[in-house]
């Protein structure tokens, strides 16, 4: 595919993807909005395998513009004093959500050396609620409880690093795709700061999620086994919405002969669950064994006591209802185990058959992994659907500035 037609297509699909997740899902209202989202993801998933091979190791040139680091500076200051106005104005309370009282306590138990106790119920909380996050997403917290500081603004930084490492590949002197990814960004940012509905700043650390997968964007198209690997444990071990591309690569891998660029990639995870599993005992793997059965009921709760959370989110549940939560979960995780590796076969044989590499073809990978798991999970929140974004924008700003070696 030639490099500009892989541009417009890449860029449009991403300024859907945005659109649907922002915006639109008001203006045109949440069924609209949720296939837009559904069409655009599957659409960028199909591009990429086509895009030319890029490069994300030279230094963008961003990062050696001195005027973009005032603006990113000017840029961080504003969502500092946005960001404190929503903290001050909502005191952390487990009452109001309780992902980040429970992430706290589990930073407390890590600096305290209860390792082992990392996973034990929480007394204060609900009366011994069970921890089940994963470890890099208790983690980063671990430096607010350190630092004693609002462990919100963890999920604020994860935010910055997500959006930095959009802008340091965004090149303004390749035409208008630069400033179209900037106001993509920047809507996005806007959204995250002034509209209230999502609660991802009042509420939630899904910052630190936004800030695994921009980087795992940038891991993956740099083409090196053990960066690639070091972010795709990091992710998995955040949140398993990417447990099916995972498998989908190595085999891709396999399928292409490329035996000791799998063994590399697999010896990172590998070795991260024996360092997990030694540190925090085996009830570190809890989250992915008993997790996802615990999403059926609480889908049924969220259906009777906050049903709009399921009619007007992105998520395809509003199709099934209440009375069919099972058959949806049921289908999450088919789609989200199957889906990836079937594609990864058909676009290698596609690759054999034109008789030329498909250079993007596991950031793809990843893309139609996320597409399919935030399609049908059966809770479908809104700040979930801004880890496919920021990972779009991520790979949209490296096709954008056309980091092709040498150039």
């Amino acid at each position: 595919m030639r490099y500009s037609v892989a541009v417009t297509a890449v860029l449009a699909c991403v300024a859907v993807l945005t659109g649907a997740a922002t915006v639109w899902r008001v203006a045109l209202g949440a069924h609209a909005a949720t296939f837009l989202f559904l069409a655009a993801g599957i659409g960028l998933s199909l591009t990429l395998p086509f895009v030319p091979r890029l490069d994300a190791r030279p230094l963008p040139p961003t990062i050696r513009n001195p005027w973009a680091w005032v603006a990113a500076g000017m840029g961080v200051m504003l969502s500092h004093s946005l960001s404190a106005r929503i903290l001050d104005a909502a005191p952390l309370r487990y009452q109001d959500a309780d992902m980040i009282p429970i992430l706290q306590v589990m930073a407390r138990r890590f600096l305290a050396g209860d390792w082992r106790g990392m996973y034990d119920p929480i007394p204060e909380i609900w009366s011994g609620v069970q921890p089940i996050y994963l470890p890099f997403l208790w983690l980063p917290f671990v430096v607010a409880e350190f630092l004693h500081v609002d462990p919100r603004w963890v999920t604020v930084a994860g935010i910055w690093v997500a959006a930095g490492v959009v802008l340091a590949f965004v090149d303004l002197r390749r035409g208008p795709a630069g400033w179209l990814l900037l106001c993509l960004l920047y809507g996005l940012m806007r959204h995250l700061h002034l509209e209230p509905s999502h609660n991802v700043i009042r509420l939630t650390e899904e910052g630190v999620v936004y800030a695994w997968y921009a980087l795992l964007a940038w891991a993956l198209v740099s083409r090196h086994d053990g960066l690639s690997g070091l972010a795709l444990t990091v992710c998995l071990l955040s949140r398993y919405s990417l447990v099916g591309a995972v498998p989908a690569i190595l085999l891709y891998r396999a399928l292409q002969g490329r035996w000791r660029s799998l063994l590399a990639l697999a010896a990172v995870p590998a070795a991260f669950a024996v360092l997990m599993v030694a540190a925090f005992g085996i009830r570190v793997v809890m989250p992915f064994t008993s997790l996802p059965g615990k999403y059926v009921g609480h889908a049924r709760w969220v259906w009777a006591t906050n049903p709009e959370y399921m009619t007007q989110g992105l998520g395809l549940a509003k199709y099934f209802g209440p009375g069919r939560v099972a058959l949806q979960h049921a289908l999450l995780l088919g789609v989200s185990l199957l889906l990836p590796s079937v594609a990864a076969v058909l676009l290698h044989g596609l690759g054999r058959w034109r008789r030329e590499e498909l250079p993007q073809v596991e950031p793809a990978l990843v893309m139609l992994s996320l597409t399919g798991f935030h399609a049908l999970v059966v809770v479908p929140y809104d700040y979930l659907f801004f880890t496919p974004v920021f990972f779009a924008l991520a790979l949209a700003a490296m096709v954008q500035s056309r980091r092709l070696p040498g150039t």
